[in-house]
């Protein structure tokens, strides 16, 4: 009798393990502060309590259907204003961007880079990729992105011709779902 006990608990053991480790299933994965992946706009605004609909959403560039919902119009990460930006596809958050509000110089903006790489490696340990290129002086697209459970944090900065054009983070979980594939 007691075999026939310990034959169950093992089989119980395995199957939960088996349904946890397949890859369809996601645990909510963290994003950014307290919010998770496939959160709610109710459950968002739980979370970040001055987080509002935008006047002026925007939609992410390659997909019409994940739109920015919600918006916090102004935070502040090594002394500079960024924009919180929650993108929801289908209703559940997909994907948090922080963009910089304000256009500094070409130096400038290569300083900020340096500054949240660093403040990003204090929190989330060595990047799994980093590029800094610069092209005949013309473009400068810099980025780095780190792992932190099933989320990737991607820091990307482009200057063209000497003009910032865009300083953002983005927390998502598009490495995991593409690995999940392999």
């Amino acid at each position: 009798m007691k075999k026939k006990g310990l034959l169950i608990v093992l089989l119980m053991f395995l199957v939960s393990s088996f349904i946890l480790l397949k890859p369809g299933v996601v645990k909510a994965q963290s994003l950014w502060g307290k919010t998770k992946y496939g959160m709610t706009i109710e459950q968002v605004k739980e979370v970040v309590p001055n987080a509002v609909r935008p006047s002026d959403p925007n939609c992410l560039a390659k997909d019409e259907e994940i739109k920015e919902l919600l918006r916090v119009d102004e935070i502040i990460l090594v002394g500079d204003p960024f924009r919180v930006s929650f993108f929801f596809k289908e209703n559940k958050l997909y994907q948090i961007s922080l963009s910089l509000k304000e256009k500094p110089g070409k130096i400038a903006a290569e300083t900020l880079f340096d500054m949240l790489v660093d403040a990003l490696r204090v929190k989330y340990g060595k990047e799994i990729a980093y590029r800094k290129e610069k092209v005949k002086g013309i473009l400068n697209n810099w980025k780095a992105t780190w792992m932190s459970g099933r989320t990737n944090i991607t820091l990307s900065s482009l200057c063209l011709a000497g003009e910032f054009i865009s300083l953002s983070i983005m927390y998502q979980v598009r490495i995991a779902e593409e690995a999940d594939k392999l």
